[in-house]
C-alpha cells in the first residue's frame, strides 16, 4: 500500500463458513470507502456462490 491510498478486504467463505479464501482491493484515499466495502463485500458473496 502506498501513502493517499486506503485498502478494503472481505472474506469469501464456503458453504461451512468456514473461510476459503479473501478479496480486497486498493482504491485513492478519496474514495468513499463505505460504497467499495459495500461492492467488495457483494463481488465475495457472488464468488462464494459461484465457487460452492
Amino acid at each position: 500500500m502506498t501513502l493517499g491510498a486506503v485498502s478494503v478486504a472481505t472474506p469469501i467463505l464456503g458453504l461451512d463458513g468456514r473461510v476459503r479464501a479473501a478479496l480486497g482491493i486498493v482504491a485513492h484515499a478519496r474514495a468513499a470507502v463505505d460504497r467499495l466495502a459495500s461492492a467488495v463485500r457483494a463481488a465475495a458473496l457472488g464468488i462464494a456462490r459461484w465457487a460452492n
